[in-house]
């Protein structure tokens, strides 16, 4: 399974008024070429940051998101736990402030501060034992 953590940002051309209202609805703040932030963390397994709550929080999916996926949404507020918010982005972004009433610890995903203590907890394989169909 993959593991880490990427940051999705919009191009800028599509930015509008759209995503404004969103996230005063929503508080889903969509992140945008013009403001991509460092990875906060690294994550087991793999995780798609694509919004911040505004503040110091992040919405993460297990993939690039889409609105007509149905991938689980997670909020992570620090750097501790994952919480399960929303079943689709679609569910995140029309149902409000509904997404903080909704969270589910996800226990299934870990994070760390760095690929290398990931490493050191972790049984991570290689990518050329896997292309050699060693596992």
């Amino acid at each position: 399974m993959p593991a880490g953590t990427e940051v999705f940002a919009i191009p800028v051309k599509y930015k509008s008024d759209e995503y404004a209202v969103v996230a005063g609805k929503t508080g889903v703040h969509f992140i945008f070429e013009d403001g991509i932030l460092e990875k906060p963390f690294y994550s087991v397994p793999y995780l798609c940051i694509f919004a911040t709550d505004g503040g110091e929080g992040f919405f993460a999916c297990r993939q690039i998101p889409d609105l007509a996926s149905e991938e689980p949404i997670y909020y992570v507020p620090g750097r501790e736990k994952v919480y399960q918010v929303a079943e689709s982005l679609e569910e995140l972004i029309s149902g409000g402030q509904r997404w903080q009433k909704k969270m589910r610890w996800s226990k299934k995903i870990k994070l760390y501060d760095s690929k290398s203590k990931a490493e050191a907890n972790e049984p991570f394989v290689s990518e050329g034992v896997i292309s050699k169909g060693y596992v």
